[in-house]
C-alpha cells in the first residue's frame, strides 16, 4: 500500500471546508453589517463636528450660518461622502445629516454649555444642506430607535428615542 495522498481528495476536502465556512459565517457577516453602518455613520458625524470646530477657529469662534453650512465645512472635509448617510444608500443624493437651525452662526466660545447645544443630527430631511430643528426632525427610525447627534463642542452622542436635549 502506498503512503502517497491523493491530491483530488485534498482539494475536495478544502472545497467542502470552504463551503461550510461560508454557510456558517454568512449570517454572522449579515448581522454585523448594520453595526458597521452605524459605526461608519458615527465616524462621519464626528468628522462633521471636527470640521465645524476648525471652521469656528477660522471664523471668530462662530459656527457656519444655516444657508450654506455644507459648503462652509467642505474645505475642512476631504471627502463629500462624509455628508452622506450609508443607511440611505438607495439613492445618489442620500444625505441624512441635518444642521440644527439654532446652531447657525453660534459663537462657540460665548455659549455657556456647548456640550449641550445640538449642532447636527440624523434627520428626516435627506437633501443636501438640510437645516432643521432636532426636536421635530430627528430620525430615530434609521437607527432602530436611536440617532446620532453632534454637539457644538464636536462630541457625538447616540441618543435614544424620547431624548430631546435632556
Amino acid at each position: 500500500m502506498s503512503s502517497k495522498s491523493n491530491p483530488a481528495l485534498l482539494v475536495s476536502f478544502l472545497v467542502i471546508a470552504g463551503v461550510i465556512a461560508v454557510v456558517v459565517l454568512y449570517p454572522v457577516f449579515q448581522a454585523a453589517k448594520p453595526i458597521s453602518q452605524r459605526l461608519s455613520d458615527l465616524t462621519r458625524m464626528k468628522q462633521i463636528g471636527v470640521a465645524a470646530m476648525i471652521y469656528a477657529e477660522d471664523s471668530g469662534s462662530c459656527l457656519p450660518i444655516a444657508a450654506n453650512w455644507k459648503a462652509a465645512l467642505s474645505p475642512y472635509i476631504k471627502n463629500e461622502f462624509v455628508f452622506k448617510c450609508e443607511h440611505l444608500s438607495n439613492g445618489v443624493n442620500a444625505y441624512g445629516h441635518v444642521y440644527e437651525r439654532s446652531a447657525a452662526g453660534l459663537n462657540v466660545m460665548k455659549t455657556a454649555e456647548p456640550e449641550k447645544q445640538v449642532m447636527c443630527f440624523d434627520g428626516t430631511n435627506i437633501v443636501a444642506n438640510a437645516v432643521g430643528d432636532y426636536r421635530t426632525e430627528i430620525d430615530f427610525e434609521r437607527g432602530n430607535g436611536a440617532a446620532h447627534v453632534v454637539f457644538a463642542d464636536a462630541h457625538v452622542r447616540k441618543v435614544a428615542k424620547g431624548w430631546l436635549g435632556n
